[in-house]
């Protein structure tokens, strides 16, 4: 019965987010009904959590119907809208095509099916019962944020400063279910994954064919620790999922221009700063990318660029409650915040060698990362031309920025940096942000082609 109240549950979410993106897309959208879907999902999740934790503040009542009942009023403003939902590709698939689908179809099955063998509570999880399933069950239990998870200091094992995106997603389902069950809320986290390797697949076929595009899916799902994330609880496939397409929507906004692409963009970089702590940093760096991007290449008039700007930082204005939220209860907003003094960054300049030298090693662990880090280097280093040519140099960037990020973050840790790099293999798990972009950018270089020979403007 719990299984068919969790799918029940969904529904809400996912018409949310079909109501908001109509919204933000013109009636010639050229988004897939697939792509529709799953940027649904990643929509109504964000949205519906964000009104959780709006409603919480000024003492909203959790009810289904006072949290739905907007949207559902709403939609009627977008039925004509919807009415034409998205194109359906009715060309068939070829022999291989057909294959590697199947594939990607098993290990759908497989890791849904391997995500509800282990409990939430399996010691290798700690993470994903302490941190986010813990204020989950808090949360549903009392119908509301339960302050005490931030003021309790017998609690700070469970870093009250993290964003609330995935703990307030399984307090929805809970409340949808009627009851805490453990076992069957990690189906989200496989609805994730199928979201993910939709969006990457359909992002992927804007440049290159299909069979290429299933085929880089392919080894994206097959990535042993995006597997392993999947199945522990964790919010790093959340945040990478919505990391990953913010970005590439911003990359596809800054080449092709479209409004639909800036929007998507902006609305999962905000998300992704409602996930992690470290989704703030990266919507950071996006933003002043991109947006210098905006303004070397649009012709738009001066106004509207700087109108557009706005919009890329906007996601800070609406991640602030939180940040005041967490101010009232003097809890600090990260952990790293109080490391930024001249004195402690100087002494800690002594670990850049290190964190550097453990970076390089687990970027070549190829049991991890199969040989994606590898081919990418390599790859880069022949095509260096293609890889910093516009518009593929803006995600080239954007990785480099990423991984200069996490370099940054170790060298700063308050905590030992040895075990700082190493309690529950931490890098590769951080790691893991960046990896859909490196093999983007991988096959886009593998032998098929640069992006496009000509620059293109905004307009």
């Amino acid at each position: 019965m719990n299984f068919l109240r969790f799918f029940l549950s969904l529904i809400p979410v996912v018409w949310i987010g079909w109501v908001v993106l109509h919204g933000i897309t013109s009636r010639r959208s050229s988004f897939s009904l697939l792509e529709k879907g799953a940027l649904s999902f990643g929509i109504g999740w964000g949205v519906l959590s964000f009104e959780m934790f709006y409603g919480a503040l000024v003492g909203i009542s959790w009810n289904v119907w006072i949290l739905i009942g907007p949207w559902l009023l709403s939609s009627f403003f977008f039925i004509p809208r919807m009415k034409k939902s998205g194109k359906i590709s009715l060309k068939p698939f070829s022999h291989e095509e057909r294959r590697l689908f199947l594939i990607l179809l098993f290990l759908i099955i497989y890791v849904t099916l391997e995500s509800l063998t282990l409990p939430l509570t399996y010691y290798n999880f700690w993470d994903g019962w302490s941190i986010w399933g813990q204020k989950a069950k808090a949360f549903a239990l009392k119908g509301s944020l339960d302050v005490s998870l931030f003021t309790d200091p017998s609690r700070t094992y469970a870093h009250p400063e993290y964003p609330l995106l995935l703990p307030l997603s399984e307090c929805w389902l809970y409340l949808g279910m009627g009851e805490v069950d453990e076992q069957v809320i990690k189906l989200l986290f496989p609805l994730f994954y199928f979201s993910f390797l939709a969006l990457f697949w359909k992002f992927f076929e804007r440049e290159k064919g299909r069979q290429e595009s299933l085929l880089y899916t392919v080894l994206l799902a097959t990535s042993p620790l995006l597997i392993y994330h999947l199945i522990s609880g964790y919010a790093e496939l959340p945040l990478t999922f919505y990391y990953t397409f913010s970005t590439l929507s911003l990359y596809f906004w800054c080449w092709k221009g479209k409004r639909e692409d800036l929007w998507v963009g902006v609305l999962f970089s905000a998300f992704a700063a409602w996930t992690k702590s470290e989704g703030q940093a990266l919507l950071g760096l996006n933003a002043m990318l991109f947006g210098s991007a905006y303004l070397l290449t649009s012709k738009e008039a001066l106004f509207k660029k700087w109108m557009k700007i706005f919009l890329l930082f906007s996601p800070f204005i609406v991640i602030a409650p939180w940040w005041i939220f967490l101010k009232r209860l003097h809890v600090s907003p990260s952990e790293f915040v109080p490391q930024f003094r001249p004195d402690l960054l100087a002494s800690h300049g002594g670990r850049m060698p290190l964190v550097f030298g453990t970076l390089v090693l687990k970027l070549l662990n190829v049991l991890k990362w199969n040989l994606l880090w590898v081919a990418l280097f390599l790859m880069g280093g022949i095509f260096r031309r293609e890889l910093f040519s516009f518009p593929r140099n803006l995600l080239a960037f954007a990785l480099i920025l990423h991984l200069a990020l996490y370099y940054f973050i170790y060298v700063i840790h308050p905590l030992d940096v040895l075990w700082a790099m190493n309690v529950d293999d931490s890098y590769n798990r951080v790691l893991l942000h960046a990896a859909p972009l490196a093999l983007y950018l991988l096959g886009g270089l593998m032998g098929f082609g640069p992006v496009a020979k000509s620059r293109h403007h905004l307009t």
